[in-house]
């Protein structure tokens, strides 16, 4: 993931990221889990990817071919009444 890459959390319970990722391998796929927390660190909840994915908190971004950079516009959910309670963002991520 590369300087500038970001998530926007709005008060409606949408959340937006954009960002440019690569791999070092080909056939790879970065994988991530948004934690949402509040201003003491305590784990407030999980974004949601809104995917067909076995697990609907995983955002994934296929990756082909480690020569290029991908372009990643993602849009997630959760709760609308933890905006206000949300302090920072925490990423889980691999390849």
């Amino acid at each position: 993931m590369f300087h500038g890459a970001s998530w926007t959390l709005y008060s409606d319970g949408t959340a937006h990221f954009t960002g440019l990722v690569t791999s070092s391998d080909d056939n790879d796929a970065w994988l991530m889990w948004i934690d949402l927390k509040n201003s003491s660190g305590q784990w407030l909840g999980r974004l949601v990817a809104n995917t067909n994915w076995d697990d609907l908190t995983k955002f994934v971004k296929n990756l082909p071919d480690s020569s290029r950079q991908y372009w990643w516009d993602q849009w997630g959910t959760y709760p609308p009444q933890l905006f206000d309670q949300t302090q920072t963002l925490t990423l889980l991520s691999h390849c």
